[in-house]
């Protein structure tokens, strides 16, 4: 009893961190510094080595991302690898050997010499319909149960990618803004020197 009240305890403090982060994550604009704060969380909520957000390029039908302490963007199709699997299919996974998954793409491990091993990923679903990032809680803490992900933290994972949509959608407004007020600034000043 004590043990299920004290998971208890820990899974209110959690959402409640995630809740009160929603504030900071909603209104930076800024997507990368709030990449990393959002992978930062993914880590101390969930208790992982790593976390990564996918994000699904429309136009050449890849998913990319940036890891932590790598120069260069990964870019790969996105259907490919268990990132791929997620996005494609619009639902998440929980793997405690990504080795024993056939599904799983060595190749980043290969690439970034890091060793995953347990895996949670869940898709981010902005329109209701297709598949906008894919986010991924990677190496669960070994000392805590076993190295397994649980259902506290696919709930917490998916409440985090919700986070991720809403930072999506921001962006995008945003950027249709600073385009508008582009487009606005431009015609203004070819009515300018029309008129001079």
């Amino acid at each position: 009893d004590d043990l299920e009240i004290s998971s208890r305890d820990t899974a209110l403090r959690n959402v409640t961190k995630v809740a009160s982060s929603a504030a900071h994550i909603g209104v930076d604009m800024d997507m990368e510094k709030s990449q990393k704060f959002i992978r930062s969380l993914i880590c101390e909520l969930m208790h992982c080595d790593r976390s990564s957000i996918f994000l699904v390029d429309f136009d050449s039908d890849e998913l990319h991302f940036i890891p932590d302490g790598a120069p260069n963007e990964i870019r790969f199709p996105k259907h490919i690898g268990l990132a791929g699997y997620v996005c494609t299919s619009g639902n998440h996974i929980n793997i405690d050997d990504v080795y024993e998954d056939s599904r799983f793409n060595q190749a980043i491990d290969k690439k970034t010499g890091y060793r995953t091993k347990s895996m949670l990923a869940c898709p981010v679903i902005l329109d209701g319909v297709r598949c906008s990032a894919v986010v991924q809680a990677i190496n669960k803490d070994p000392a805590i149960n076993n190295g397994c992900f649980d259902e506290v933290d696919e709930l917490m994972l998916r409440l985090l990618g919700e986070q991720v949509g809403f930072q999506l959608i921001n962006q995008q407004i945003f950027q249709r803004a600073q385009n508008h007020k582009l487009t606005r600034k431009a015609v203004l000043g070819v009515f300018k020197r029309m008129t001079s």
